[in-house]
């Protein structure tokens, strides 16, 4: 252990990123165009320097080493948008989208030959389509659905950095673990004036998810974890515009989300002398928003948005002291940590405002004010 002689530089916690990404646009005909889209992401390793500086009781270091392994975040996107009319629809967009991610964890206590290292690797499809139609010039009308499908897999690791010996540690999540998800949905939007415009629309969640747990190196007090959910989800909303210059707005909406792999099946340090678990028993929350706001446009060259918003959530996801095999407490990594897992709160209250100003100041310059509490 040697002192910074300069305190206010971060020493090592520094890395670097490569991006690129392409994109091709292809028009066979007038109404036909499809999009090839290409994303790749990635990074050297990335210390957790919050991490490298904590310290134990007696002044010295709990780490020695601390850090991301490489990420690497690639995509691939095929968009198809077909707008001629037919009795279905007036336009149809179709997208699929490939993904893959990886990351590891790295780290290593202060004087210790041990290296743990437990990394991730997620694969995953996307696919939607959407549909509007056009019933007549006041009535148009949106519907289609959605797929999305995600393969965890996750190992662990520990080295030995004097003897190079490796042996298979727990993993942060649950090896080969499956989370899936669809919906179907249908909104309206119509002008009842030319005032007064209503919209609304409802959608059908179907979520699932499965994993187990390796229980020979973690006391897991289930062998794993199978959640199937489904909800209806709706929304409403009308605006009013009494002229040019004032528009009003008021919305009501449903959420639900369902928990993920992250949620229900990680084991991690979130803190010294903390350890959360799963919690198989964890239910998905729902959120019940509302939002009302005003607009007001100046000499046409300014204008004002306020919003106000309120959000009811039942069953909300919130970490809390937990207990695993009747006990509160275990030895992790060596050390006795407080347990600690996502478990559903009665209910919970998100409340909030946004301004938001934007004017154009002539010969080419625009200002904009954003304020958020």
């Amino acid at each position: 252990m040697v002192t910074n002689p300069d305190p206010s530089r971060q020493i090592g916690s520094g890395f670097g990123q490569r991006m690129i990404m392409a994109k091709l646009g292809c028009k066979p005909f007038q109404d036909f165009q499809v999009d090839l889209n290409y994303y790749l992401s990635t990074t050297t390793d990335i210390p957790r320097y919050d991490r490298l500086i904590e310290s134990r009781t007696n002044g010295t270091p709990r780490s020695a080493e601390w850090y991301y392994g490489p990420q690497r975040w690639s995509m691939r996107s095929v968009q198809v948008q077909y707008s001629r009319k037919n009795d279905l629809f007036d336009k149809a967009r179709i997208v699929v989208a490939h993904q893959e991610y990886e990351e590891s964890r790295n780290d290593r206590s202060f004087r210790s030959d041990l290296r743990r290292r437990q990394a991730e690797q997620v694969s995953g499809i996307w696919a939607t389509i959407d549909l509007t139609k056009e019933v007549h010039k006041r009535l148009q009308v949106l519907y289609g659905g959605e797929m999305v499908s995600n393969l965890v897999g996750s190992t662990g690791s520990q080295h030995d950095v004097q003897t190079e010996v490796d042996q298979r540690i727990n993993s942060r999540y649950p090896d080969s673990s499956t989370w899936n998800t669809s919906a179907v949905y249908a909104g309206a939007i119509f002008d009842l004036t030319e005032k007064v415009a209503v919209n609304g629309g409802l959608r059908f969640n179907v979520s699932s998810l499965d994993c187990v747990f390796d229980t020979t190196l973690f006391p897991y007090p289930v062998q794993g974890a199978a959640l199937h959910n489904a909800a209806f989800t709706g929304s409403a909303g009308v605006s009013y515009r009494p002229g040019k210059e004032w528009k009003f707005t008021m919305d009501l909406s449903t959420g639900f989300r369902a928990p993920n792999i992250d949620d229900i099946g990680k084991v991690f340090e979130s803190a010294p002398g903390m350890v959360v678990v799963p919690n198989p028993g964890l239910r998905p929350e729902y959120a019940y928003n509302s939002e009302i706001g005003v607009e007001k446009i100046i000499s046409g060259k300014a204008r004002i948005r306020i919003t106000g918003y309120g959000v009811l959530l039942e069953d909300a996801m919130v970490r809390r002291p937990f207990q695993l095999n009747e006990a509160d407490s275990l030895l992790f990594e060596g050390e006795p940590s407080r347990v600690e897992a996502l478990v559903n709160a009665s209910s919970a209250w998100v409340v909030g405002s946004n301004i938001a100003f934007d004017a154009s100041l002539g010969h080419g310059f625009t200002l904009n004010l954003r304020y958020n509490w």
